[in-house]
């Protein structure tokens, strides 16, 4: 009776221990960003979508219930997978708006994997986000060196992960190194021309040069 008892909980459980939580989370996030993206910079693992200048980090009602299917099936993933659980609450968190968790968890995960260039990336964002919405000085400043270093060690660890080569463009941005910025936006239209990042990059071109530090 034990063993059948034990074979009856393993069936039982095997949807639940083989399930993916992460990639389900991920799906969920995406749903909730599909018409207009939360931030202006690249969150990895979220697809394309327009981004309005004028809107603030809140999810929307309509969206509210995806965005809160995705943190639960992160939340449940951190027992199989907790740095790629760590890294997706952080994607989370970014997303809806909550920079200093989004930091926080970032940086959990980076201790777990130090060289993984898409928490790298995110976290560089996060970092970036944290600057323009507190500008206050030494403070921005500082923030806005922590995002371009840890942008830097992205690309240095996947010279081909495009998140960093995008997000560093707006870092740049923000520092008033238009001629940086520029070379990031080049690079990375020749590297993904076609897409609606590489069209919202081509426009960035097309924009008188900014000094958001003046």
């Amino acid at each position: 009776m034990a063993a059948a008892a034990a074979i009856i909980i393993a069936v039982l459980a095997w949807p639940f221990l083989t399930r993916d939580n992460i990639k389900e989370g991920t799906e969920s996030l995406n749903v909730a960003y599909r018409s207009e993206r939360p931030v202006e910079g690249r969150i990895s693992g979220l697809a394309f979508a327009q981004y309005n200048v004028t809107r603030g980090n809140g999810v929307t009602a309509g969206d509210k219930q995806a965005a809160d299917r995705a943190r639960a099936n992160f939340e449940l993933a951190v027992a199989k997978n907790p740095a790629a659980a760590l890294h997706a609450m952080g994607r989370y968190y970014l997303a809806t708006g909550d920079r200093p968790m989004a930091i926080d968890k970032f940086e959990a995960a980076l201790k777990i994997e130090p060289s993984n260039a898409s928490v790298l990336s995110d976290l560089g964002l996060a970092y970036l986000e944290k600057a323009k919405h507190e500008p206050r000085e030494p403070a921005g400043n500082e923030d806005l060196k922590r995002s371009l270093d840890f942008l830097n060690r992205a690309i240095a660890a996947d010279g081909n992960l495009l998140d960093a080569l995008f997000n560093r463009a707006l870092v740049y941005r923000q520092l008033g190194q238009t001629g940086n910025e520029r070379q990031d936006w080049q690079d990375y239209i020749a590297k993904d021309p076609k897409s609606g990042w590489g069209r919202f990059a081509s426009d960035q071109l097309k924009k008188p040069a900014e000094n958001p530090q003046q």
